[in-house]
């Protein structure tokens, strides 16, 4: 093999590398199409609304997801925010509830982030059942 086709191997390998190897660490479906999304790690962990048919992405839920809970209505999420530097940090947790109709008939938006009462006083606002808690809890986030 000479020099000019090793090369386009090696560039045809960067290039292809995201086909041949998959989207990323997580890309798991949970309702319709909501997906938990991680890149290269899992303090990348986020939360997307991808629309039908196309690669048009909007996200949900920023950066740290730890916890997840979801029935046909509702998701409720857990996150650490980021800091500047760019690193987790654990001490806050954030609460997200994502409605799924409302995004069927509005369209995506970002969820806004809140603190454990405020996250109460909507839950019980939106009627959002005892029985729907995070069921998924990702231990090196947490």
């Amino acid at each position: 093999m000479n020099k000019a086709q090793t090369f386009f191997l090696i560039c045809l390998i960067f290039t292809l590398q995201s086909c041949l190897f998959g989207v990323g660490l997580v890309e798991e479906k949970i309702s319709d199409n909501i997906f938990l999304t991680a890149i290269n790690e899992y303090d990348e962990l986020s939360i997307w609304h991808s629309l039908d048919n196309t690669s048009i992405r909007n996200l949900l839920v920023p950066e740290t997801v730890f916890a997840i809970g979801n029935d046909n209505e509702f998701i409720i999420v857990k996150t650490h925010p980021k800091n500047s530097n760019n690193e987790m940090n654990r001490e806050l947790i954030f609460y997200h509830i994502i409605e799924i109709d409302k995004i069927r008939e509005f369209g995506p938006s970002q969820s806004v982030s809140m603190v454990r009462e405020q996250f109460e006083i909507k839950r019980k606002e939106l009627q959002i059942p005892d029985k729907l808690d995070f069921e998924i809890v990702f231990k090196q986030n947490e």
